[in-house]
C-alpha cells in the first residue's frame, strides 16, 4: 500500500488535503486506487526495471482509456516511489518533470505496508 505524498499535473500541485486522501494498493500486476477508503480506479501494471529510467506501462480496467497502454517512467528509492506518466496516446516521459502544457502527471508515494 502506497500513500500519495505529492501529485502534480502539468506543473500544478494538487492540494495536500486531496493528495493525502489517496492510496494506491498494488497486488501483483494490478493496482487499485482509493480515496477516503473508496475505490475509484483499477489498472494492470507492466514494469521494466532494465530500462534507464525504469519504465511502467499502465492499462486501465475501466473508463475512457480502458485497455489503452499509458506510458511512464518510475524510480524506487527505499520506501519512496516516483511515477511520471504521460496522458493516453502520448510518448513516454524521459525525465521526472511534469511541465505546464505537457499532458503529464508526476506522483510521489510512500510505502505504508511491506509484503
Amino acid at each position: 500500500t502506497w500513500s500519495v505524498l505529492t501529485f502534480q499535473r502539468e506543473g500544478k500541485e494538487t492540494p495536500q488535503e486531496i493528495a493525502r486522501s489517496i492510496v494506491r494498493i498494488v497486488d501483483g500486476d494490478r493496482a487499485v486506487w482509493k480515496r477516503d477508503g473508496k475505490s475509484f480506479a483499477s489498472t494492470r501494471i507492466e514494469l521494466d526495471a532494465s530500462q534507464k529510467p525504469a519504465t511502467i506501462d499502465v492499462i486501465p480496467e475501466g473508463g475512457p482509456s480502458r485497455d489503452k497502454r499509458i506510458l511512464g517512467i518510475y524510480k524506487l528509492d527505499g520506501d519512496k516511489l516516483t511515477i511520471h506518466m504521460a496522458d493516453p496516446d502520448l510518448p513516454r516521459p524521459t525525465s521526472f518533470k511534469a511541465e505546464p502544457g505537457s499532458k503529464q502527471t508526476l506522483m510521489t508515494f510512500e510505502r505504508k505496508e511491506s509484503r
